[in-house]
């Protein structure tokens, strides 16, 4: 964060300063544990904590300065604080407020799947010619979303920001603050269909990522989705990549052709770009993790590189140089075992690209998966379609988690499936169904944490 002032915070949260003056401020955050010299504490009401009970451990940990909402928060001496209405809200506000004082252009990035890995494919590309800060972790929330614009400073000219979501109104507020000038939106499945009804209530949400992009702003959409096929016609600006040749031109069309797998190592292929004029070039990339759908990710960094201007060989360098977020199809060799940790988290399209996935893998295959969340009335079918998927891609199938006995009743004629109620039960029996030589897919909801599958399977302290 570049240094700012008291004053700048109060005008930008809308605050009242109660103490201190001339105080600089040089970074955010919402931790009173972790390092905090010279940084403006901003505390939350969470389920368990307040987080305006630790305003004075901040203090005495070095903070600089520190929003309140409570009228009898008293400050050292030269340090500042601010009296705010919501420490919450003040955070976004002041997130929009610094971020307009950079020049930044900011890639947004939404969708059911794919995300993490479209932002960190876009992020390796731009990073070719611009210095870019790209969201790290699960800091895509209303929370994590405005610490990350805190770490840019006039160094940074390219944001590449991934916006999570649960509910209507979540993308729309985040989106107000970066005010994207590329709005990326990877899909459109069924993740978080539970509180969004239906695809067509996910589509409403995705799409209010386009409810503050900037004058000259850029759409970028998957063309093989269905939803938002239905959309382009309301789209100004539009550029659209999928793994087929598209008949009519946009203002940029990417596409894919020639896909080879190269085991579970890598994926190739030839990308195709015709921009608006209809002049097309071509070149092949080598993508680091598996599966047609990171060639579908892959697409859309391609297609904000050449926005960005960016010539074929520092999208290619790009792309060839990015390395996966950790348990994203993150593939490693253990006790004669090839393990894909894909343990972030599951919907039910990633579920089944993974699948798809492991189905090209040679050896015998074992898909180990745990249950998915936010389905609603729908996790009865999903659960069965996923389950079904699995025991047509798998030599051996490992399903955990009550939602999942519908799965396992509706595949067990397969004769190659087990079903447990709990990770803790798997875990007792899993070494028994393994043998030398088995490509393993460890997939679930990020609740479950099936990290300590992985660390189990690898030997590892369990602690």
């Amino acid at each position: 964060m570049n240094k700012t002032t008291l004053e700048f915070v109060a005008k930008a949260v809308g605050g009242e300063i109660v103490a201190g003056a001339d105080i600089c401020i040089t970074g955010v955050s919402i931790d009173s544990r972790g390092e905090l010299g010279g940084k403006l504490f901003v505390p939350f009401k969470g389920a368990r904590a307040d987080g305006h009970d630790f305003i004075e451990a901040a203090f005495s940990a070095g903070a600089a300065a520190a929003l309140t909402e409570r009228i009898d928060t008293k400050a050292p001496p030269n340090a500042g604080l601010i009296r705010v209405k919501s420490a919450a809200e003040a955070l976004k506000s002041l997130a929009a407020t610094y971020l307009a004082t950079l020049d930044v252009r900011v890639v947004g990035i939404t969708g059911s799947a794919g995300k993490t890995t479209t932002k960190d494919m876009t992020a390796a590309v731009l990073s070719k010619r611009y210095c870019t800060l790209k969201t790290e972790g699960n800091f895509n929330n209303e929370i994590g979303l405005p610490l990350t614009v805190f770490r840019l400073n006039d160094t940074h000219r390219y944001a590449v920001i991934e916006m999570g979501m649960n509910h209507l109104g979540e993308i729309d507020r985040l989106s107000k603050i970066v005010r994207p000038d590329i709005a990326i939106i990877t899909n459109i499945g069924m993740a978080h269909v539970e509180n969004l009804g239906s695809r067509e209530g996910i589509l409403q949400a995705k799409t209010e990522i386009f409810n503050h992009l900037r004058g000259g702003g850029v759409a970028v959409l998957n063309r093989d989705d269905d939803m938002l096929r239905g959309i382009f016609h309301k789209l100004e600006r539009l550029a659209c990549f999928g793994l087929n040749r598209p008949e009519k031109g946009s203002l940029l069309d990417v596409w894919a052709a020639e896909i080879e797998a190269e085991g579970l190592g890598a994926t190739r292929c030839t990308v195709y770009i015709r921009d608006e004029s209809g002049k097309e070039k071509s070149f092949v990339i080598k993508i680091s993790i598996p599966g047609s759908h990171m060639v579908e990710n892959a697409l859309a960094a391609v297609a904000v590189g050449h926005l960005a201007g960016l010539s074929t060989e520092e999208i290619q360098a790009g792309i060839e140089e990015f390395t996966p977020t950790k348990m994203r199809m993150d593939i490693s060799e253990h006790n004669n075992m090839t393990i894909i940790n894909d343990a972030y988290n599951a919907s039910p399209d990633s579920m089944l690209a993974a699948l798809d996935t492991l189905a090209k893998a040679r050896g015998r295959r074992v898909a180990v998966l745990g249950v998915m969340a936010e389905l609603g009335e729908y996790s009865e079918n999903l659960h069965i379609d996923v389950a079904r998927r699995a025991v047509a891609c798998a030599d051996v199938v490992v399903l955990v988690g009550r939602a999942f006995m519908v799965g396992y009743e509706a595949a067990a004629a397969a004769n190659n499936i087990y079903y447990f109620k709990s990770q803790e039960d798997m875990l007792e029996q899993l070494q028994g169904l393994l043998e030398p030589g088995d490509v393993l897919l460890i997939k679930a909801a990020r609740a479950l944490g099936f990290e300590r599958t992985v660390k189990v399977l690898r030997g590892e302290n369990d602690g």
